[in-house]
């Protein structure tokens, strides 16, 4: 059975997020464009709607070429946090999401796993649901998930 991330990825993974500081959970499905941050959107889970891109224009940027919608910049100040929830809450596929524990963010979020990736205990979320492809390849990224999470 092959899966997306091999045994070597996830070793090297593991020492690069050990060896930093953890501010936000790390998720298996990160689009890799988004700049480091607590807001994220997930890989290839855009339909470019231009939804999200609407509600927070000097967050979010687009790739028409691949159908990618990504965070340029996170929000720095109230406003600009809510604009990313607002573009959160207004993406049609759930792609976007906040890997945070800022108790009022993920309040305003309705304390909803589907946005967020912590909830209001500061427990992990699970992300089964959220996962695309095939049933191994979900729980191999699933597996990750809770493991790289756990240790850092």
């Amino acid at each position: 059975m092959q899966s997306d991330i091999s045994h070597l990825q996830l070793n090297t993974l593991l020492c690069e997020i050990g060896a930093m500081k953890k501010t936000c959970a790390w998720h298996p499905e990160r689009g890799k464009k988004n700049i480091a941050g607590d807001f994220y959107t997930i890989e290839d889970g855009c339909l470019a709607c231009m939804l999200p891109e609407g509600e927070a224009p000097t967050l979010l940027n687009d790739d028409e070429d691949e159908y990618e919608t990504f965070f340029v910049r996170q929000p720095q100040t109230p406003e600009e946090i809510e604009q990313a929830c607002c573009a959160i809450e207004v993406c049609c596929t759930e792609a976007l999401r906040y890997g945070g524990k800022d108790r009022e963010i993920i309040k305003r979020l309705g304390n909803n796993p589907a946005y967020c990736d912590y909830n209001l205990e500061g427990r992990l979320n699970s992300i089964r649901a959220t996962l695309y492809g095939k049933w191994y390849h979900r729980w191999v990224k699933y597996i990750a998930f809770k493991v790289v999470n756990t240790i850092t």
